[in-house]
């Protein structure tokens, strides 16, 4: 072989080859963070909450909101859940009130709803909810 000029290296010079344990190692390493992804995806989907069913519409009328508030009355009297049948109740009664009024009281807080409605037991109920 003739040689190279000067600066130029042997271009099939390309040094000596890996040794085996060394690739079977790399191979392990690389199985075993390949292993650790798919069990951290599959415990972070296992653990999403589920979605919630969307809220039921609104009653209509006076006496339909009656029947919801006697539906809740019955849902939530074994369950013994007081607190997550006062915020249905809020979320009809603040359903039904926006139908009926020009205020939206889905962007008011219960405080702001307490003093809207002035001095009635329905405010004292949205000002005990704050």
């Amino acid at each position: 072989m003739k040689p190279l000029p000067f600066g130029l290296a042997d271009p099939l010079h390309i040094g000596p080859p890996l040794p085996w344990s060394l690739l079977f190692v790399l191979a392990l390493l690389l199985l075993g963070l390949f292993w650790l992804w798919r069990r951290r995806r599959r415990r972070a989907a296992a653990g999403a909450p589920a979605a919630s069913p969307p809220p039921p519409p609104p009653p209509a009328t006076r006496r339909d909101v009656l029947g919801a508030i006697q539906a809740l009355r019955k849902r939530y009297r074994k369950a013994g859940s007081v607190r997550r049948a006062c915020h249905e109740l809020s979320g009809l009664l603040r359903a039904h009130f926006e139908r009926r009024g020009k205020l939206r009281f889905s962007t008011l807080t219960s405080g702001e709803i307490g003093r809207v409605l002035g001095d009635s037991p329905l405010s004292r109920f949205f000002r005990l909810l704050s």
